[in-house]
């Protein structure tokens, strides 16, 4: 059985491993959203041939959504929604089954 100083040690290290974690975590994703998202070119002329079929679907979306909002009083768990039977894993990776 540990003592009460291994307990107060192994404690205090988890929370500043913890809390290092949480100061990197915060550095790096305000470095990426001050930034905004990075496209390729290939995101860009897809862009150009869908961008106005992409807006009527967003706008189709968005009102499906408020519907969703206002009928369950909280916005759907669109994440939680991808079935396990669509992810396929492997050893190092996760790839989506269409």
């Amino acid at each position: 059985m540990k003592n009460q100083s291994e307990n107060k040690r192994g404690n205090s290290f988890y929370l500043a491993s913890m809390a290092s974690t949480l100061l990197a975590l915060t550095i790096f994703s305000g470095n990426t959203l001050a930034n905004g998202i990075v496209h390729d070119a290939e995101f860009y002329v897809l862009k150009s041939q869908n961008g106005e079929k992409w807006a009527a679907e967003d706008k189709t979306l968005d009102k499906k959504l408020a519907e969703l909002r206002e009928k369950h009083g909280r916005p759907p768990n669109i994440i939680g929604s991808i079935r396990i039977s669509q992810v396929k894993y492997s050893r190092n990776s996760m790839t989506f089954c269409r």
